[in-house]
């Protein structure tokens, strides 16, 4: 028997991999995460529908065989009928099979294809290619070419994300050929954003919901290259006025390319060059919500929660 709410609510879920163990209490292992879910289940909840959180390999035929629910405390729910997907966990080739299925059931968000765009950071680049640092497979040939060419080269994982397995060289000796593996022109950062007085290495996300900015931050490593949060890096918000008109330009192209998608979320990375040109570092489909148990984030991300909450309540009601 399927586990359903009121008459007329509907169940919405969001599936994450790894993170969500039910193991414990609490879906989550890092608890930065419990809390964040359980603001995002109070949201859900004053639009008069449930909120689950579950893992992706707990669903099947159009339900979910297990998943928390939060009032007043997380509690553990078996055979829960599913309405309405926010997909958080990964793209790989793993999972393009059940991202497919659980797409031809329900509304999701984001859709397979604006996934498979963001993810796939080969197709990313082709798709825009004027805006995009020249990225090619890596191979021993293409690698050669983009040094030649440009003196430095990023390797990295085409499907991967959050800095993992990013490299910068500048010899064909550091090259290791690796499955599924871009090279990528270097672009200098270093130079930082003048405009926002912003100095060295960074990027500058701009988050839209449903083609429209709702938050902007730019992030720094502690060393190095990789500018995660989650691998070190510094967060500071910038108001979205005082976004650079040359980001914001960029930011309304990628919108009105990818408009046939939405509903959708996703940010565009982006870093500046020596000229203060921005290119795209990559897209994500899947932004965080984090509030990182800091209440300046949680202020800021706050709207950029309610309008997800407000795309996923809105599908529900459809």
């Amino acid at each position: 028997m399927l586990l359903y709410v009121m008459s007329q609510a509907k169940n919405i879920v969001v599936l994450w991999d790894s993170e969500v163990s039910f193991e414990g209490d609490e879906p989550f292992k890092d608890d930065n995460f419990n809390e964040t879910y359980r603001y995002f289940s109070e949201l859900v909840s004053e639009r008069g529908h449930k909120f689950f959180v579950s893992h992706y390999n707990r669903y099947k035929n159009g339900g979910l065989q297990e998943a928390y629910s939060y009032s007043e405390g997380w509690t553990k729910n078996q055979d829960v009928k599913v309405d309405v997907v926010f997909d958080k966990y990964k793209f790989d080739e793993k999972t393009i099979l059940i991202k497919q299925e659980i797409e031809s059931r329900h509304p999701v968000v984001n859709r397979f294809e604006l996934e498979k765009i963001a993810k796939d950071k080969l197709l990313c680049a082709q798709e825009f290619v004027e805006h995009h640092p020249e990225t090619l497979a890596a191979n021993k040939e293409n690698v050669q070419q983009i040094l030649d060419k440009y003196g430095k080269a990023v390797v990295k994982p085409v499907y991967d994300f959050g800095g993992n397995g990013v490299a910068v060289i500048e010899d064909i000796s550091e090259f290791e050929e690796k499955k599924n593996f871009l090279v990528q022109q270097f672009v200098d950062s270093t130079t930082g954003i003048e405009e926002l007085g912003i100095e060295g290495v960074h990027d500058l996300r701009v988050v839209l919901v449903n083609g429209e900015p709702v938050l902007s931050y730019v992030r720094q490593p502690e060393s190095g290259y990789i500018s995660n949060v989650s691998m070190g890096g510094s967060m500071k918000f910038i108001d979205l006025e005082d976004v650079p008109e040359s980001a914001m330009t960029l930011v309304q192209n990628v919108s009105e390319t990818l408009s046939g998608f939405q509903p959708a979320i996703f940010g565009v990375d982006m870093i500046f060059d020596e000229n203060q040109k921005p290119w795209i570092l990559e897209l994500n489909s899947k932004p965080g919500l984090n509030f990182y148990r800091d209440e300046q984030v949680k202020a800021e991300k706050k709207k950029y929660m309610e309008e997800t909450v407000e795309v996923l309540c809105s599908l529900a009601e459809k």
